[in-house]
């Protein structure tokens, strides 16, 4: 932070005030967290920085939910998701979705809930963002658990909890080993689910996050209760009681209003079963007025259906009865025939989309494959088209050279016979003349005398003296 002040660095600025604002809600210092936050929001609108303002919102909007304030957080996150939408900013819109998704979920509105998960996970799936997959499943698992539908819940929580453990993600392990613990709890395996809360508690208290610390230790409290039921086992009552009230201080320090509600009614259910009427009865107020101003139908069953009994046993049957209206409907709001239908079609729709998206992308991969070789066949057939035909044009020079050096090797004989006719001729024309000249020169020698034979008539003349 100082030294983007000195460097007058703006963006650096917001960014730093969102991690202060981020640690003062860990730590739950609200109104601190929220003053960083609108600092961030503030110098993020100057810049025109988009991405920061949807961040900034997504704060915001997160302690609004935790306050209860829900028009205002609905109307930040909806804003955080039409900025995210226009940038193509596809995991912050996954973000988004979920926080309204979970809003729809705590209004009773499960039917769209559902669907807008559903949307959320498709997204996290295409882009491969692992931590937001988890969260949804836990979120979507939350929503079987409660329509009653366990073996999904349980399915969803443990896929959760393989992810949260392959990526590192603490908090996303802690909150699924809290919501198996929970299954863990209704079926009766109290040591299993005491020890998945401990192991959860252990995780959250290593990296400060008091919201699920607080979550936690009512959890925990839970099952010491369902132990106090058992012979001799008022001492464990004692204990839930104590780990709800220190759960309860958690929550009224970092305001979270819904986990107020949730504690409280836990409260006047231990204080009732203590048959501390009154405790029991004010404890149950405060949390049917917390769930009130909410507006989260379970948090108002759950209160309606303990002041009803607390009612009940101080003989006010006029408020226990219109307790138990009130209980009636929105237990019926949450858990119907229709939700349950609405439920298994909103996930058939998404394994159909998942499993055609996974077909399309098999195709996609064939497709490519077989115009890559067909691709490649081309290639082969042009180069084997181009050899053949430079072979053939080849073959043609060759045949053409070979013809003409025929021609002329034929041309070459020609003349060289021609040349040996004629000297044969000439060969035969020299012997006539020859033996012409031989002729002549045997007739001639015949006609004259020898000489000798003049040598001797000269002799014998000589000798004579003359005549």
């Amino acid at each position: 932070m100082q030294l983007a002040e000195k460097l007058n660095y703006k963006k650096g600025i917001a960014d730093a005030s969102n991690n202060i604002g981020y640690v003062y809600r860990k730590q739950g210092y609200i109104p601190k967290a929220l003053e960083w936050n609108y600092k961030a929001l503030k110098i993020q609108e100057q810049i025109k920085d988009k991405q920061g303002i949807a961040t900034s919102l997504h704060n915001i909007s997160g302690i609004y939910m935790n306050q209860g304030d829900i028009p205002k957080a609905l109307e930040g996150y909806h804003k955080a998701l039409k900025i995210e939408e226009q940038m193509g900013d596809k995991y912050g819109t996954a973000r988004s979705l979920s926080n309204i998704a979970g809003i729809y979920m705590n209004q009773g509105a499960i039917p769209r809930a559902l669907e807008v998960f559903y949307k959320a996970l498709k997204i996290q799936e295409e882009i491969g963002d692992r931590r937001g997959i988890g969260s949804s499943l836990n979120n979507i698992a939350a929503i079987y658990y409660s329509q009653g539908d366990i073996p999904k819940a349980l399915e969803g929580y443990h896929k959760a909890l393989k992810i949260g453990e392959e990526i590192g993600d603490k908090s996303g392990i802690a909150l699924a080993l809290n919501n198996i613990a929970a299954i863990d709890n209704k079926l009766g395996d109290l040591t299993k689910a005491l020890e998945g809360n401990y192991k959860a508690l252990k995780i959250r208290e290593e990296i400060g996050d008091k919201q699920g610390i607080a979550f936690s230790l009512n959890s925990i409290a839970r099952i010491y209760d369902k132990r106090g039921d058992l012979p001799g086992g008022k001492v464990e009552v004692f204990k839930a009681l104590e780990l709800f009230y220190e759960a309860l201080k958690i929550r009224e320090e970092i305001g979270d209003k819904q986990g107020i509600a949730y504690s409280l009614n836990n409260i006047a259910d231990i204080e009732l079963k203590l048959k501390h009427y009154k405790e029991a009865e004010n404890s149950g107020k405060r949390s049917l007025q917390t769930a009130n101003d909410l507006g989260y139908p379970e948090n108002i069953r759950n209160a309606a259906k303990v002041l009803s009994k607390i009612y009940q046993q101080q003989s006010k049957y006029k408020d226990a009865f219109e307790m138990f209206v009130l209980f009636k409907q929105m237990a019926d709001s949450i858990n119907n025939a229709e939700t349950r239908k609405s439920g298994l079609k909103k996930q058939m729709q998404y394994e159909f989309e998942k499993k055609e998206s996974a077909t399309k992308a098999e195709q996609d991969q064939k497709d490519a494959v077989a115009a890559e070789e067909k691709q490649r066949q081309k290639v082969l057939t042009y180069s084997v088209s181009t050899g053949l035909f430079l072979v053939l044009l080849l073959a043609l020079f060759i045949l053409r050279g070979y013809r003409q050096k025929q021609k002329a090797n034929t041309i070459i004989t020609q003349q060289k016979i021609e040349v040996e006719v004629k000297n044969q001729l000439i060969e035969e024309k020299s012997k006539d003349i020859l033996d012409s000249i031989k002729y002549a020169r045997r007739i001639q020698t015949s006609l004259l005398p020898t000489e000798k034979y003049i040598e001797r008539i000269l002799s014998n003349k000589d000798k004579g003296g003359g005549v």
